[in-house]
């Protein structure tokens, strides 16, 4: 306390002294968080209504993102179980939040030779205990963000119950898709650019092969040859796998 202050003043200056202090204190912290912690892992659209702005995310990661990649969710297929000579292995990195598949394609008298990652059933059944199953329908399509690729073409596969004939294995949705070399990038995979196909041949589209995006049981990522079109060592390198609402400023699969 000054001298010439009288007590009264000098409690009221203290008090002001630590309004002010915890009033610093405040903007500090809340200056701190950038990127609000609830909504870090998904990129969103705001809609404005009457009381407060609302974010609603139009990302939903089914791996990597805010979902890790985990051993248990995949099974490696290649040609070799048939006698090909097709090389492939897979891993996670960076404490699982991105996936590496890689490996070497030997095209055989056939012209043949494939890899396949695939995404096992059990997967999909956290999102619904009722149904094995993951219902996608209120989403326009997937997304596969890309951290690194080698240039070569791969393919998107999906999996329902649906199957071309009783008793029959089911039918794959295929989306095939370009990467860049040495570089990264986001595929966005609408639900109209998947193709029905059985044992590697395309079917016609019709109301009874139709894809349902409602029970999507599981999911896989191809390297092939593409009858002899492309051969020798692949890598891909994953980031996340998302189904994703459009909000227009997805690129065209075949403009990457």
């Amino acid at each position: 306390m000054k001298i010439g202050d009288s007590p009264s003043s000098a409690v009221i200056k203290a008090l002001a002294l630590i309004v002010s202090a915890a009033a610093l204190m405040r903007v500090g912290a809340s200056a701190s968080y950038d990127i609000p912690p609830a909504h870090m892992h998904h990129a969103s659209a705001k809609h404005q209504t009457d009381e407060e702005s609302v974010t609603v995310p139009n990302e939903l990661d089914l791996f990597g993102g805010a979902v890790n990649w985990k051993h248990s969710s995949w099974v490696l297929v290649d040609d070799s179980f048939r006698g090909g000579k097709t090389y492939s292995e897979w891993g996670l990195a960076d404490g699982g939040k991105s996936l590496l598949f890689r490996g070497k394609l030997e095209v055989g008298a056939d012209n043949r030779a494939f890899a396949n990652l695939l995404s096992t059933r059990s997967n999909a059944s956290r999102f619904s205990a009722a149904a094995p199953w993951w219902d996608l329908s209120v989403w326009d399509g997937v997304l596969i963000k890309i951290l690194h690729a080698d240039g070569n073409k791969y393919s998107l596969n999906l999996r329902t119950e649906q199957t071309q004939l009783e008793g029959e294995p089911p039918i794959d949705y295929k989306y095939t898709f370009e990467t860049k070399e040495n570089s990264g990038s986001s595929i966005y995979a609408e639900w109209s650019h998947f193709v029905p196909t059985f044992r590697g041949q395309q079917l016609v589209v019709e109301d009874s092969n139709r894809l349902d995006t409602s029970r999507i049981v599981s999911l896989s990522i191809t390297a092939s040859s593409f009858l002899g079109q492309q051969s020798g060592s692949f890598e891909l390198v994953l980031e996340k796998i998302s189904a994703y609402k459009k909000t227009g400023n997805e690129a065209r699969h075949d403009e990457l």
